[in-house]
């Protein structure tokens, strides 16, 4: 039996210092370690003094949002612990650029709170005041210039023995020391130590965010963090793991709320923004530096490019990481979007933007916010107006009623943007009220799972127990309740901060499957469900029959009993045998129920063979690795790689085949003795054999991953390419065959073809049999009209029609026997003489065309008969009045045509 426990030392009923523990009986992981964006200094942190942080093995940071990363500076160098850290090599980066600047600002914060407490100007003199306070203006904001850096950094160390100094929760030196305690995780990448196993996939939210799926002896656990399952500009969606999960511990930020639709979203922040912007007033975007900045400078960038009349209109964006962050943009390119790879595929830089200022300071735009009907759009971090430049803008932009704020993020209890939320009539800010007439709108760009994206992803993992974290109390008991509710079989948890849930699990003897083995499992065991539904409908069905003629010998049992007792009655004086002929019409419909019954309980009985043999008939080449102390695994050997550590070498084998036909003659050709076969992209996929056609150079190359299996499967199709290739080339006609081949070759080589392969042939001149019918009509005293030429046909079955052709190249009389055709032939020709009539071309419906003829010759049907076919090779037209063999010979002469150019009879 396995014991796993589950606490959280932060992010439990709360969004904020996301900290969570699992814990076995030999291992201890940490997953996330963040800060509460509500509060400073120790009440920030998870609350590590509630547990032995000595225990834990490794920590593992999903993405670098402070809520889930900035206490690790901390936990490294302030407490005991004594593990290993992994994250993503983008998290990494941009880690280090958000912790420097936040233990800047805390820094500089620390040192605005002592002067504040300062009660006169001679006691900061006496303190060695030097003009730092003026560098801190009276709305809390602290100039971010990179000018200033240097200076900050000397007045803070000049101070390090002030005790104001000391209270920061770490410097520049413990986030050095942190990154190189570091370690980088690829997605997709198994990491294995000791007593544990974990893998990253994609968790969409912002770049480089992962999800970890950790297995601590056998058992599963998937940490989400945070995570997102809507389609963005720059950042593609989370993944689902393809494995079975034991737990999940899941975020359940927006509890039950479902997103409204992408576009709509998008519609309605663009109106209000114009609207704003048309009214000369100003626009506050309150954005964190990284994550959904880029993705709203994305949106603004495309609408500012779509309206001319806001090109004149300056988007400021003020944050001193601007060009750093967009160097790790740049630098991380292929863990974006397909839209933003698209965009650098063409040579442009998707983040070079055209219509958007970069600001390093709020000095550098105080112009531009103090002018009157001067309208503007400023994003500025942080996005829960706490603190900082956002904060500072909002207190310059509140009191005016033609500007607004436009929340694009998701806001915590305790920050002025959700106070702003319930659109108060003041607000306090620094400690002053402040009168709020600006508009307000939270529309939510937030990369976070809402409820159809949870509940989804939860039915996809097909997880059987759910922890919820990050989120409010209330929000996240809502959301179990209505888990609970749609999916009875789910047990849904929402502990509180160091509340442990444990779980059991009793070890038996199996294997485990993974990767593409998992769904084909799956596939059958929905087919065996199938069988036993469908065993249950047949054993109803037997049972309520039986029931009924239960019923039936009781009441003949209960009628024969009557009889006896009124035999008995009676004074019987002789005894007289009389034979009593059986009702024959009664028993007959009997006996017709009792066989239809039985002819159905065989075909519901042949199904069920069908599906039995598809089942136990079905072979699977698998592969099982057993290791110490672990379950054993069992995976196709394609995917021995992805899922476990074992090394493997793949022979890739290629064949290269001159090959100067169409490619689709040749899936034709193989389509005849492969199911598993398709065509995309002038590529031929037959299991897992790929035949690749490059046209310029006429070659065939036959691709293939050596297996037992796909050895034999190549082999078989190099041998079909070149017995095709030898069919085409004993044609004499079709060694002169290229792209710019007439009709006339094509008809030449399928006369050829026909003349070796079928008798009686014979190429009819379409004039002679034109003419021949119109002479036939004609002498039948029918000269004014076409529309009824039976008579004449009949007439002239009769007899011959001896015609002098006048054919290029054929000056023999030749006669017409009406009796050699089919009538089928006759009314094609009437049709056509019809139809030439009606386009005034009757005068000419004996000019001769290009060919000019009707091949006519005979084809063995499936009964041994000869049956006539005539082609038509001008119209593209087959004649044959028995179907299966009309389709035998179009299939025929499309691959003959086909192998020299795009045409279809």
């Amino acid at each position: 039996m396995s014991n796993i426990n589950i606490v959280c030392l932060g992010g439990a009923s709360e969004v904020g210092r996301s900290c969570v523990i699992i814990e076995s009986e030999k291992t201890s992981i940490m997953l996330d370690c963040g800060i509460h964006p509500a509060f400073m200094g120790i009440g920030c942190l998870p609350i590590y003094d509630a547990y032995d942080i000595s225990k834990v093995d490794v920590c593992l940071i999903t993405h670098f949002h402070m809520d889930h990363s900035g206490a690790l500076p901390y936990l490294i160098n302030k407490t005991r612990f004594k593990g290993r850290v992994f994250m993503t090599e983008a998290t990494k980066s941009i880690c280090y650029l958000l912790w420097s600047d936040y233990a800047r600002i805390e820094k500089c914060m620390n040192l605005m709170n002592k002067n504040k407490s300062m009660k006169s100007k001679k006691e900061l003199e006496d303190n060695g005041s030097d003009g730092m306070e003026n560098n801190i203006n009276n709305d809390g904001y602290i100039s971010n210039d990179d000018n200033d850096d240097a200076y900050y950094d000397n007045y803070i160390v000049d101070r390090d023995n002030d005790e104001n100094s000391n209270n920061v929760l770490y410097d520049d030196d413990d986030i050095d020391a942190t990154m190189e305690l570091i370690e980088t995780v690829n997605f997709h990448e198994n990491i294995e130590l000791e007593n544990v196993k974990f893998t990253a996939y994609r968790a969409g939210h912002v770049i480089g965010a992962c999800m970890f799926l950790v297995e601590i002896n056998n058992i599963r656990l998937l940490y989400t963090g945070d995570y997102s399952r809507e389609i963005d500009r720059h950042i593609p969606i989370a993944e689902i793991p393809n494995i079975d999960v034991h737990v999940l511990i899941c975020e359940g930020t927006y509890g039950i709320k479902v997103h409204d639709n992408r576009r709509k979203r998008e519609t309605i922040f663009l109106n209000m923004l114009t609207n704003i912007l048309n009214s000369k007033g100003k626009v506050l975007l309150p954005v964190f530096a990284l994550g959904r900045a880029q993705e709203i400078l994305l949106i603004l960038e495309e609408h500012w490019d779509r309206n001319p009349n806001l090109q004149k209109i300056p988007i400021f964006y003020i944050s001193s990481m601007a060009t750093k962050s967009l160097c790790i943009y740049e630098t991380y390119i292929n863990l974006c979007s397909e839209f933003i790879k698209k965009i650098v595929n063409e040579g442009k830089n998707p983040f070079n933007f055209k219509y958007v200022k970069y600001a390093k300071s709020l000095d550098s735009i105080l112009n531009y916010l103090y002018q009157d009907n001067y309208p503007c759009v400023i994003m500025a971090s942080p996005g829960m107006l706490q603190s900082g430049i956002s904060k500072s803008i909002f207190n310059i932009i509140a009191s005016d009623k033609k500007s607004g704020v436009i929340i694009t993020g998701y806001t915590i209890k305790g920050t002025l943007a959700d106070e702003l939320k319930t659109e108060p009539e003041f607000v306090t800010i620094n400690d002053k009220l402040v009168k709020r007439k600006c508009q307000f709108e939270q529309i939510s760009f937030s990369a976070h799972s809402d409820f159809n994206q949870t509940k989804t992803f939860i039915e996809k993992l097909k997880c059987p127990n759910v922890v919820l974290v990050h989120g409010d109390r209330n929000e996240l008991n809502r959301l179990k309740n209505k888990l609970i509710d749609e999916k009875k079989y789910l047990s849904v948890f929402t502990p509180e901060i160091l509340q442990k849930v444990s779980f059991h699990f009793e070890h038996n003897d199996h294997v485990i499957s993974l990767g593409k083995l998992s769904h084909h499992i799956k596939k059958v065991n929905k087919k065996i469900k199938l069988l036993k539904k469908k065993n249950q409908i047949k054993l109803a069905e037997k049972n309520e029959l039986d029931n009924a003629e239960a019923v039936e010998d009781e009441e003949a049992q209960d009628d024969l009993n009557d009889n006896e007792n009124i035999m008995k009655k009676e004074e019987i004086t002789e005894n007289v045998l009389i034979k009593k002929e059986p009702d024959v019409e009664n028993t007959s419909s009997e006996l017709k129920r009792i066989d239809g019954l039985q002819a159905k309980d065989e075909e519901r009985d042949e199904n069920y063979t069908d599906i039995e043999d598809e089942i136990e008939g079905e072979e699977i080449e698998a592969i099982i690795i057993s290791e110490p102390q672990s379950a054993p695994v069992i995976v196709f050997p394609s995917d021995i790689h992805e899922y476990t550590n074992l090394k493997t070498a793949l022979i890739d084998q290629t064949i290269n085949i001159r090959y100067p036909y169409k490619l689709d003659a040749l899936y034709n050709v193989l389509s005849n003795v492969y199911e598993d076969i398709f065509m995309e992209d002038n590529i031929i996929f037959v299991k897992d054999i790929k035949i690749l056609y490059c046209e310029e150079e006429k070659i065939i190359k036959i691709n293939w991953l050596s297996s037992l299996i796909n050895d034999m499967i190549a082999d078989s199709i190099n041998f079909l390419i070149l017995e095709f290739m030898d069919t085409m080339a004993s044609n004499k006609k079709c060694l002169s065959i290229c792209n710019n081949t007439t009709d006339t070759q094509i008809y030449e080589m399928i006369v050829d073809f026909v003349e070796e392969n079928y008798i009686n042939v014979e190429r009819i001149l379409k004039r002679d049999i034109k003419q021949a019918l119109l002479l036939c009509i004609n002498n039948s005293g029918e000269n004014d009209s076409t529309e009824n030429p039976k008579s004449a046909l009949d007439e002239g079955k009769k007899k011959k029609i001896n015609m002098k052709s006048n054919a290029e190249g054929n000056n023999n009389s030749k006669n017409i026997n009406f009796e050699m055709y089919d009538n089928l032939f006759f009314d094609y020709i009437k049709n056509m003489i019809n139809e030439e009539k009606s386009n005034n071309e009757y005068d000419d419906i004996c000019k001769i065309n290009e060919i000019g003829e009707i091949l006519k010759f005979e084809v063995k049907d499936n009964a041994n008969n000869d049956v006539q076919v005539f082609v038509d090779m001008d119209n593209r037209e087959v004649i044959c009045k028995e179907e299966s063999v009309l389709i035998k010979v179009k299939e025929i002469l499309r691959n003959i045509e086909e192998s020299m150019l795009p045409m279809c009879f």
